[in-house]
C-alpha cells in the first residue's frame, strides 16, 4: 500500500521542516550573492574587514594558520571522508556512510561549479602570505569542504550519541575547526570574508537538504514496514 505524503508528516516531521530550513538558507544565501557580487558599499564593507583581519599580523603563527588552512585541501577533504564512511559501513551504517560520502562530495562539486559561474576574484597576490591559489574564490572551496565534512559528520554522531556532553563537546570542536580554517583562509589572503561566509551558508543549505532527504527516506522505509505488519 502506498503511503501517502500526510502520513509520513505526521509520523516524522523532520523530512519537512528540514525542507523549510533549506527554502529559508537558500533565500539568505541568493541575498548574500547578490549583496556581495552587486551592492558597492557591501563589496567594500566585506574588503575593509578583510583587510583588517589580514592586518592582525601574528608571524609567529602564520605557519600554524597555514597547516590549519590546509585541512581544507580537496585530498585531504576526500580522504577523511573515506575513512569514515568505511567506519561507518563497518559498523553496517550504509545510510549514514552514503549521506557523509554523497553530502561532501555533492556539495563540493556544486561549490565549484558555483565559483566557475560567479568568477568573483580572490584578493590580489601581494596580500597574501602564502604562494597565491589560482581559480576564483566565492564561495571558498577549502572552507565548504571543512564544513561539510565536520557538518554533517557531527550530525551524524549527534544523533547517535546518547549522552548530551557528547554532542555538546562533538559539534563544539568540529564548530572550532571550522572557524579556524575560514579564518586562516582570509588572514593569509587566499579570500575575502564574504567568501567564507558564502560557503557557511552554502554548506548549511546543502546540508539541511541531504538530511532532509536522508530523514525522508527512512520514514518512507519506516512507513512500509508499517503498512506490511
Amino acid at each position: 500500500m502506498r503511503v501517502r505524503p500526510v502520513e509520513l508528516w505526521r509520523r516524522d516531521p523532520r523530512p519537512g521542516t528540514l525542507t523549510l530550513a533549506f527554502g529559508v538558507t537558500a533565500i539568505g544565501a541568493a541575498g548574500l550573492l547578490s549583496a556581495l557580487l552587486l551592492y558597492r558599499p557591501l563589496v567594500a564593507i566585506d574588503v575593509a574587514l578583510s583587510a583588517a583581519i589580514r592586518g592582525a599580523d601574528f608571524p609567529a603563527a602564520d605557519g600554524f594558520f597555514t597547516l590549519v588552512a590546509r585541512l581544507g585541501d580537496a585530498s585531504i577533504v576526500a580522504a577523511l571522508t573515506l575513512v569514515a564512511a568505511l567506519i561507518l559501513v563497518a559498523k553496517s551504517r550504509l545510510p549514514e556512510a552514503l549521506l557523509l560520502a554523497l553530502g561532501v562530495g555533492g556539495g563540493s562539486v556544486l561549490g565549484a561549479v558555483t565559483r566557475g559561474l560567479l568568477e568573483r576574484e580572490r584578493p590580489a597576490a601581494e596580500v597574501a602570505k602564502v604562494l597565491t591559489v589560482e581559480g576564483y574564490g566565492f564561495p571558498s572551496g577549502d572552507a565548504l569542504q571543512v564544513f561539510l565534512l565536520l557538518g554533517i559528520g557531527a550530525l551524524i554522531f549527534a544523533l547517535e550519541a546518547r549522552r548530551l556532553s557528547y554532542k555538546v563537546w562533538v559539534l563544539a570542536l568540529c564548530a572550532l575547526v571550522c572557524g579556524l580554517v575560514a579564518y586562516a583562509q582570509v588572514y593569509l589572503g587566499v579570500h575575502w570574508l564574504g567568501d567564507v561566509i558564502a560557503a557557511w551558508i552554502f554548506g548549511a543549505s546543502w546540508t539541511i537538504l541531504c538530511f532532509a532527504g536522508y530523514f525522508a527516506l527512512l520514514s518512507v522505509d519506516s512507513g512500509q514496514d508499517h503498512h506490511k505488519s
